[in-house]
């Protein structure tokens, strides 16, 4: 396995305390040709469907024939963030992605957005769509629900996959939890977002640029106060959320991607990862940060690929 660099453990308090100070995270150059997109008007790699859950209305796209695939985002994002990796993922599988409650074009009502929260949604979007054993990819926080569903459901034995997944550290501490929520809710707040996105993604590609300008312009959107709501309610309690001590009742086949730029999540949380579950491949990705998908989409689709074939060696990988 490549080294990941001399990166600690990050407060995640401290980083969005650091994310309200510095320049434009654009360029003028980068911003040139750019216009703001409200979230009911971004469009997916498929065209939007509705499920009802327990949550509320969630969106979600469904490409390609095969076994089913589902695709759960990060914190505050939506299923745009996946757009390289469903077009390349569909020519082999049935690939969903949905917009995790709060988030997207999904209903944002207000809920207590925990990991438990999210767990549930995915429990019920399988069963709405009666989808059985789907193979799970998740991205950060949808990386932490996936780990959660796979401890939940132990028998669940399809091939796995998450990217830099929060929650493999222990929790922050309830004073750094309400520090957290303070900055997310107060006027100020707008400051962070795009500048934390720009911040953790090494790999400024067009993908990148796009998701931070949009970032940047997030106060425009007609659902901006619910969005925000939603942010500050997922992020408390992340803060307060680790896998860490549960890890090894993970026995599910399972592919760990990092990025060995990534600020946010730091790469040597990986190490941790396959200490708890030996069985697990790490796949370390070279001058990449948070989003592998959309700094190194090639790199990122070919491995997934790779590992769900059953490929017994995948460059880049630990074995």
């Amino acid at each position: 396995m490549a080294s990941s660099g001399p990166h600690k453990h990050p407060s995640h308090v401290a980083y969005i305390v650091k994310s309200l100070f510095g320049g434009d995270p654009l360029s003028a150059e980068e911003r040139k040709g750019r216009r703001f997109i409200p979230l009911s008007e971004r469009v997916y790699a498929a065209p939007d469907q509705y499920v009802t859950l327990s949550s509320g209305r969630v969106c979600y796209i469904e490409k390609g024939q095969g076994e089913p695939l589902i695709l759960l985002h990060g914190l505050g994002a939506n299923v745009g963030r996946w757009t390289d990796t469903v077009n390349a993922l569909a020519k082999q599988y049935r690939v969903f992605a949905y917009d995790l409650p709060g988030f997207g074009k999904s209903d944002k009502k207000p809920h207590a957005y925990s990991i438990p929260f999210m767990l549930k949604a995915l429990e019920e979007f399988i069963a709405a769509l009666n989808l059985e054993a789907p193979i799970l990819v998740g991205h950060s926080m949808g990386g932490a629900v996936v780990l959660e569903y796979l401890l939940k459901h132990p028998k669940h034995v399809c091939p796995t996959v998450v990217v830099s997944p929060a929650g493999i550290r222990h929790s922050h501490g309830v004073i750094g939890r309400i520090l957290g929520s303070l900055l997310l809710k107060a006027p100020f707040s707008q400051r962070v977002v795009p500048r934390a996105l720009g911040r953790c993604a090494f790999q400024r590609t067009e993908p990148v640029l796009d998701m931070v300008f949009q970032a940047s312009h997030a106060d425009q959107d007609p659902q901006w106060s619910a969005l925000k709501r939603a942010i500050t309610s997922a992020t408390r309690y992340l803060l307060a959320y680790s896998v860490q001590s549960r890890l090894a009742g993970i026995k599910t086949p399972l592919l760990v991607i990092w990025g060995e730029e990534d600020t946010l999540q730091a790469p040597h949380l990986a190490l941790e990862m396959h200490q708890h579950i030996p069985l697990a491949r790490i796949a370390m990705l070279a001058a990449c940060g948070h989003y592998p998908m959309m700094e190194k989409p090639d790199e990122f689709n070919h491995i997934i690929l790779e590992f769900l074939a059953g490929a017994e060696y995948i460059e880049g990988c630990e074995h």
